[in-house]
């Protein structure tokens, strides 16, 4: 090996020096790094969870409003078409008593 320019004694505590290393690193760096992705990533996931439940929960309280709009359009639908109804009926008993008053003035004048 010293033919090569390789020094045995060099090159193993080299790889020693490397394996520490690595294996600080490892358990320094590495594992709290990741730790902290995998935290990162379950808050993300959760937001987005919440996100689509107040997301469904808008859609469902969007239904529950059009709903309850329309429902009022036709109850005041109904409540002008009684209106209308009330005023013909009124309208028609004036003009038979206008036409009753008439008669009876026709009457007393003949």
């Amino acid at each position: 090996m010293e033919k090569l320019g390789i020094n045995l004694g060099f090159l193993i505590s080299q790889i020693i020096n490397f394996s520490l290393l690595a294996a600080l690193l490892y358990l320094l760096l590495y594992k709290p790094v990741f730790r902290m992705l995998d935290a990162r990533r379950e808050r993300i996931a959760r937001g987005m969870a919440d996100t689509d439940a107040a997301r469904e929960a808008a859609a469902k309280a969007q239904q529950e409003y059009d709903r309850k709009v329309a429902e009022a359009q036709r109850k005041a639908q109904e409540v002008i078409a009684q209106a209308a109804q009330a005023s013909e009926q009124v309208g028609a008993e004036i003009r038979a008593e206008a036409q009753r008053e008439a008669e009876a003035i026709l009457q007393k004048g003949i």
